[in-house]
């Protein structure tokens, strides 16, 4: 997925996705524009639990362990590219 970062998580060999705001904002827009008026607020409401139990999930799961010496070059690139271009951080 373009715009996105996949960070390994503790157990299971699962994944987190990471996204930038805009994106993230953008997904949530595409979801909600079919869905009526007196019903917005609702789903509104569940994305804004689910969202705190992502960051709270991410928070309990998440182990930095990046091992920079085994990645390729084109990997690391890509990493670097993201915090670089998405999260503003310099070179």
């Amino acid at each position: 997925m373009y715009n996105t970062l996949y960070v390994p998580l503790k157990f299971f060999g699962w994944q987190c996705m990471l996204m930038t705001t805009h994106r993230y904002r953008n997904d949530a827009r595409e979801k909600i524009r079919d869905v009526p008026w007196e019903k917005r607020r609702a789903v509104e409401k569940e994305e804004e639990r689910q969202r705190g139990k992502d960051r709270q999930d991410f928070a309990v799961y998440y182990e930095p362990r990046f091992d920079f010496g085994s990645l390729i070059h084109s990997e690391l690139s890509d990493v670097l590219s993201f915090m670089r271009e998405e999260m503003r951080l310099s070179q």
